[in-house]
């Protein structure tokens, strides 16, 4: 239906006119335009010209309908590109396929307009536009590139997740995630430490492809509202993974399997807004908020380890980074000016400890984590000296403070004798 006024609803006559008078064609025309309808949208091109994409408000899918101008019979997979990984592979890998297809026709110049369309369902006889915008294809390409490095914006990170029933865990690390991907990950509001979420309107796509091919201000005014909104939803997911991380390792034992794929979501989109924001983890990673969040982290590690040797394993519920982690986003040289009195006894535990070779195994692994993580707090120390500011940390703060928090140590940094990797 490309338009319908139902004659039977009296309030759509308040203008004189109603049905098909509202918006007079003629017959050929209104023909044409079915036609092409149907075409672009027949099942043999799907994610070539059209796919499904999620909504922002709700778990139903609108309509995507991308194509060249100059060929819209490419067999491109356009759509596919710009909407979800439902149904194929990789980014990387269909983004590899788009470009494949343009370069072995070697007939589509750089500067060819691709158009892009979002058709949204309001009920069964109305269907609004949401997003109608053309784009360059050249633009497409670098966009691509942008996408891949704002992507792998982020330090090393990786959990584990079982991928079905009798099968082995399998990790998950960051990757290149579709624009449709950004969409569902800002339609969940993390509450009650990470354990629970609560549907909210999500970013809208428009606003995504605002980042993804979007330049200039558009793409940083873009950066800046979604880092805000996933800073503000995922935080507590975040914080509750990063602890389990510092409790178990890569397998977090007590983090929900449905919350692993959306943690590290969350991880790649803050990587991807800060890149977008001039802010490249070569540099942050030596910065302030970074290295708040690797001392949050270390507290975490010592003092799991001391409770483990100590108190025969009788962890508490929150480890003692953990529970400094929002006073030191606020007012991080008073969260750490407290944390420093609390870290004293786990301190000095670490430094005096010495592994006893009749002791069980679990004992002597733990010491040696404890005084590895008491040296990296010490050289945390020293690059955090006369840098920690007495005021709150702004969005991309946080957002560098929370990856702090969970990056992972180079494989190269902690293979030491007696270590666990995954430290």
């Amino acid at each position: 239906i490309l338009l319908s006024m139902n004659p039977e609803t009296p309030c759509h006559d308040r203008y004189g006119r109603i049905g098909a008078d509202v918006f007079p064609i003629g017959k050929d025309t209104a023909d044409d335009l079915y036609k092409a309808a149907v075409w672009i949208t027949a099942p043999e091109r799907r994610r070539k010209t059209w796919a499904p994409v999620p909504r922002n408000d709700g778990p139903r899918n609108d309509l995507l309908i991308a194509y060249l101008d100059s060929q819209p019979e490419s067999l491109a997979e356009f759509a596919g590109l710009l909407a979800d990984s439902q149904l194929e592979g990789v980014f990387e890998s269909e983004a590899e396929r788009v470009f494949s297809a343009l370069d072995a026709r070697g007939t589509i110049p750089k500067e060819s307009i691709f158009h892009t369309l979002v058709l949204r369902r309001i009920s069964k006889g109305q269907v609004q536009v949401e997003l109608n915008r053309q784009y360059r294809v050249d633009r497409l390409r670098s966009a691509v590139g942008e996408w891949r490095a704002a992507s792998a914006n982020v330090p090393q990170f990786e959990i584990y997740s079982p991928k079905g029933k009798g099968q082995p865990a399998a990790p998950l690390t960051t990757r290149t995630p579709y624009p449709g991907e950004v969409v569902r990950a800002t339609r969940s509001f993390w509450i009650r430490n990470g354990e629970e979420r609560q549907f909210v309107i999500g970013y809208d796509l428009s606003r995504v492809y605002d980042l993804f091919l979007g330049e200039g201000s558009v793409r940083g005014t873009a950066a800046k509202e979604l880092l805000e909104i996933v800073v503000a939803r995922c935080t507590a997911l975040l914080l509750r993974c990063g602890e389990q991380l510092h409790r178990h390792g890569p397998i977090v034992r007590d983090l929900a399997v449905s919350a692993r794929e959306p943690a590290v979501v969350a991880v790649t989109i803050l990587g991807i807004t800060l890149h977008k924001l001039g802010r490249y983890k070569e540099k942050y990673m030596s910065q302030p908020a970074f290295l708040v969040g690797r001392m949050l982290a270390l507290a975490d590690v010592l003092h799991a380890q001391y409770c483990t040797v100590v108190r025969g394993d009788n962890l508490p519920p929150q480890l003692l980074g953990n529970q400094h982690f929002v006073m030191a986003s606020d007012r991080p040289e008073r969260a750490l000016a407290v944390l420093g009195e609390r870290l004293r006894i786990y301190q000095g535990w670490a430094a005096t400890a010495k592994v006893n070779p009749e002791s069980p195994e679990a004992a002597q692994r733990g010491i040696r984590i404890a005084r590895w993580a008491l040296a990296r707090m010490g050289e945390v120390t020293r690059q955090l000296e006369g840098r920690v500011p007495a005021g709150s940390f702004d969005d991309a703060g946080k957002a560098e403070m929370l990856l702090g928090y969970l990056s992972r140590e180079a494989k190269d940094v902690v293979e030491e004798e007696g270590m666990e990797s995954h430290v």
